[in-house]
């Protein structure tokens, strides 16, 4: 089953994609893969954090914007701390 796809004549600064699943935890995790494969090298990278979110939305669509933001956010926080501990 095709997890994701990018759909690069959507977007021009930004990037375009679908996520598919059979189910709505599959979808938020399949759609977690595709911005997460946006941000780095998915072969290489070695998952060690296991971060539990909270997030409410008045909308399936809504809340699914606000769990790649949160996403992201995570991201890019760790990534800017990793840099602090290094130096």
């Amino acid at each position: 089953m095709i997890k994701y796809r990018f759909l690069p004549d959507v977007a021009i600064a930004d990037v375009c994609f679908e996520a598919y699943a059979p189910n709505l935890n599959m979808l938020f995790k399949h759609a977690a893969l595709a911005v997460e494969e946006i941000m780095v090298n998915t072969k290489t990278i070695k998952y060690k954090i296991n971060q539990q979110v909270a997030l409410e939305a008045d909308t399936l669509e809504d809340l699914l914007i606000k769990f790649l933001e949160e996403l992201i956010f995570l991201f890019l926080t760790l990534e800017r701390w990793k840099r602090v501990w290094r130096n």
